[in-house]
């Protein structure tokens, strides 16, 4: 694991901060996942089966999920204390469970199965350009027929440079998370601008088709104007 890698691990095992955001629903958490859960059952109303990249805790992954026909889970989490949080959070949730405690690209190779749905919440951010697209290759081969990825994400405005972004992200922050500590807004700036790395729609829509992805929709936008969920589907065998 290189050393962005680590430090982004360790980022997150300071759980009390990004706990913060998903209390006072600073990412609009609460409003995407009941469109994920909706979408859910929209696309396989009879049952599923769910690939879950960058789970964290699977607190809201286990929201969404209650009282669907979900068959069979899978989740991929670079922190070890998500993973053990999110065994307790899904232990309502009746299907066989599996967790990987990796990287949900580098350790995509060691899922053998294919699913009918990946979901991959607030986490594609933190890839480089290329290893977005082989993110999106590795996804494709991964989804059944008709299958579905949905990245819910920071999704930059057309035309916005990432200068453009992280400067108004960081007013969001200054401004409109009065729950945050100075320390915890330092903390949560510091690692989004030198950690985060978003893309526009269109760039996002062109490697899905690179990839083999053949339907791109986007779902909805944030109230917040910062993250999107898009849907991309498989084509039918």
């Amino acid at each position: 694991m290189n050393s962005d890698k680590k430090e982004l691990k360790a980022f997150f095992d300071q759980w009390t901060i990004y706990q913060k955001f998903l209390i006072y629903n600073y990412m609009e958490h609460q409003e995407f996942y009941q469109k994920i859960s909706e979408q859910f059952t929209l696309s396989f109303p009879t049952g599923f089966s769910l690939l879950d990249l960058g789970s964290g805790d699977s607190s809201f992954s286990a929201k969404a999920l209650n009282q669907l026909p979900i068959q069979h889970y899978v989740a991929i989490e670079l922190s070890d204390i998500a993973i053990r949080l999110a065994k307790d959070n899904m232990k309502n949730i009746m299907c066989p469970q599996r967790y990987i405690l990796g990287d949900f690209v580098y350790d995509l190779h060691r899922i053998k199965e294919k699913f009918d749905i990946i979901l991959c919440g607030y986490a594609l951010h933190h890839l480089s350009t290329s290893e977005k697209q082989t993110f999106f290759t590795q996804c494709r081969h991964l989804l059944n027929p008709n299958g579905i990825l949905l990245i819910l994400d920071i999704v930059l405005k057309e035309d916005e440079s990432l200068h453009a972004f992280y400067k108004r992200w960081t007013t969001q922050v200054e401004e409109q998370c009065p729950k945050l500590t100075g320390f915890e807004k330092q903390e949560a700036i510091q690692h989004v601008t030198t950690k985060d790395f978003p893309e526009t729609l269109n760039t996002l829509q062109i490697m899905a088709k690179n990839s083999g992805f053949t339907q791109v929709d986007s779902i909805v936008r944030g109230n917040r104007n910062f993250y999107e969920l898009v849907l991309f589907k498989t084509a039918p065998q």
